[in-house]
């Protein structure tokens, strides 16, 4: 599933983008934002005109919902090993 950034005037929420289906005789594309789970459909021309891959686009302006960029972040955490760390202290 690719993660996008919407564009947006006051706040550019991130959204996952689902597998295409048919409406009304074009293929659209189901986003689902990360911060309220809220689907909206976008063509693929909107989507190639005015929204940026999650991997290319800049997460550190002010406009980016910090909602979204939270659950962002909480899915791609690093889980950290153990390694060396005894797990109890004798």
């Amino acid at each position: 599933m690719t993660r996008i950034l919407l564009p947006g005037r006051i706040r550019r929420h991130l959204a996952d983008v689902g597998t295409p289906g048919p409406f009304q005789g074009a293929t659209w594309y189901p986003l689902t934002r990360l911060c309220d789970g809220d689907t909206k459909r976008a063509g693929s021309p909107f989507i190639e005109q005015h929204c940026e891959l999650v991997e290319s686009a800049c997460l550190t302006g002010p406009l980016v919902c910090p909602d979204c960029l939270a659950a962002h972040r909480s899915a791609v955490a690093v889980v950290e090993d153990m390694g060396a760390v005894p797990l109890f202290d004798l």
